[in-house]
């Protein structure tokens, strides 16, 4: 159990990808691990057909890892739960 207690004070970047309805699997995850810090977060989406076609922009995947790097780079700081949501 000690070591679960500290996995809730890590800190996590979460990603997903999806078809079309990312759901809440992001919003579950940082509920379960009430306590740990959450680097921004992100939601890629595919074409809902489940084809290789990727409909997020690239340049808001680039956006979103310059964001990661810059909370990384700016002293490990990361969000608080409420802060995470991107909707993307």
């Amino acid at each position: 159990m000690e070591e679960f207690a500290e996995i809730l004070k890590s800190i996590f970047c979460l990603r997903i990808t999806h078809g079309g309805w990312p759901g809440h699997v992001i919003k579950d995850i940082q509920n379960c691990c009430a306590g740990a810090k959450f680097l921004p977060d992100m939601k890629i989406q595919f074409d809902s057909q489940g084809g290789a076609n990727m409909l997020t922009s690239q340049a808001d995947i680039n956006a979103w890892i310059e964001r990661v790097k810059k909370a990384i780079l700016s002293g490990g700081k990361a969000y608080e739960i409420q802060n995470t949501s991107e909707n993307r």
